[in-house]
């Protein structure tokens, strides 16, 4: 049985943001040089040593694309060590964020590097509700909002763990749209689908309530006139247009803040901690297909809004009223517009694109899972006794992992 789920009922964002277009040097100038370990992409510092230089920092990891996150972990403990009183100054995607933040708090609490170790599932780890984590961070990609999230997510041996804790909250984000300059189109689009997924799925498997949900709908809203106007070119003035020109700078600041602004608002106040009832599903998904979470989105919404429409689909997914007040449409012309939408911004050519560095394979055959192997894994890791997923039969955990399956060779 599904343990009972917990209801938020207190609000805390201890991170304080610097957000525009100069907000790296502006924190800069107020941040104490020479206290700060650097942890950062090493292509981005190929790209920014020379801003990044200016905040004197006491020493630098670079992490490189191939390196584990067992390894960041270490490096990144390794640092802190020698450097005992500084701060971490992470600076890269997703994943360098979530190793600097997961290094911080393995450091406080001895119980995290056993869970990591264990490879599965969620693991949650209590603090002071207005707890933060001594790491100042800064995105150069758009969609996870690590840089305000109280959720890091762990690589061990092709599984994935889901950290929990507020101690995972940085103390400081720097939402800068330099660092996020040379980030391709496809990606900026890529980016757009997981906070999508954030304002929409916990407001559409939730009751009413009335301040998140039209939150949630005007969040929802935001992020796709985003991609519409990404679509049809939000391309920097001086560049004059087309297909390779970059996008402008107004453009990739609201999409950062709008992504940062799933997990700072109201939208999650009053609501299951665990409402998000596709999380199990796109993390179990991205470990079968071996593709981030975005990608696995643009199968995964369409199929879930499918089985709501057709009934297969019990109240924990949402109902169609519940679609309708959040999305404004029925179940089944929200698929239908989430498809057209993804399809606008080219969604599926990155995904392609992305994915082809894979020699000798054809999509369907990179994975090594079958459906009934990802059903299996959810059945076990998240649907029984655990907190995801309450009220969910295995009948319906099957019904969307084929569907979404299905939808990913349409």
């Amino acid at each position: 049985m599904n343990a009972q789920q917990p209801v938020i009922d207190s609000w805390s964002c201890p991170t304080t943001i610097f957000a525009g277009s100069a907000a790296f040097r502006h924190w800069c100038e107020g941040a104490a040089t020479g206290t700060h370990v650097l942890v950062v992409d090493a292509a981005v510092w190929q790209r920014h040593s020379a801003l990044l230089a200016t905040a004197g920092s006491v020493a630098t990891v670079q992490i490189g694309p191939d390196t584990s996150d067992s390894e960041r972990l270490e490096m990144i403990t390794a640092a802190m060590a020698r450097h005992p009183q500084a701060t971490i100054l992470a600076v890269g995607g997703g994943s360098v964020l979530d190793a600097a933040r997961l290094a911080v708090l393995a450091n406080s609490d001895a119980r995290v590097r056993p869970a990591l170790a264990a490879g599965t599932g969620m693991a949650m780890f209590p603090a002071a509700r207005d707890a933060a984590a001594n790491v100042v961070c800064v995105p150069t990609t758009i969609g996870t909002a690590a840089e305000v999230s109280p959720i890091a997510v762990y690589r061990h041996e092709q599984r994935r763990v889901m950290v929990v804790s507020p101690a995972l909250r940085a103390r400081t984000a720097i939402i800068d749209p330099t660092f996020t300059a040379t980030v391709t189109r496809g990606s900026l689009a890529a980016g757009l689908l997981e906070p999508w997924s954030r304002a929409v799925v916990p407001a559409v498997c939730g009751q009413r309530l009335l301040l998140a949900d039209n939150l949630a709908a005007a969040l929802r809203q935001t992020i796709e006139v985003l991609g519409c106007e990404l679509a049809a070119g939000a391309d920097e003035p001086a560049l004059g247009g087309g297909a390779h020109a970059g996008v402008s700078e107004a453009w990739r600041l609201a999409a950062a803040l709008s992504s940062a602004q799933t997990h700072t608002a109201f939208l999650s106040l009053g609501r299951s901690a665990f409402g998000h009832a596709l999380w199990p599903f796109a993390t179990e998904l991205s470990a079968a297909f071996q593709v981030p979470k975005s990608h696995v989105l643009t199968w995964l919404v369409p199929a879930w809004l499918d089985g709501v429409a057709l009934g297969a689909l019990g109240p924990a997914f949402g109902t169609p009223e519940r679609v309708h007040t959040v999305l404004a449409v029925s179940p089944g012309d929200a698929a239908v517009a989430f498809r057209r939408w993804c399809a606008e911004m080219g969604v599926a050519e990155h995904i392609h694109m992305s994915t082809s560095a894979i020699p000798d394979m054809r999509a369907d055959e990179r994975s090594p899972s079958t459906p009934s192997d990802v059903v299996a894994s959810i059945t076990a890791t998240w649907l029984t006794g655990g907190f995801f997923l309450a009220g969910v039969t295995e009948a319906e955990v099957a019904w969307l992992v084929d569907r979404t399956w299905a939808e990913r060779v349409r």
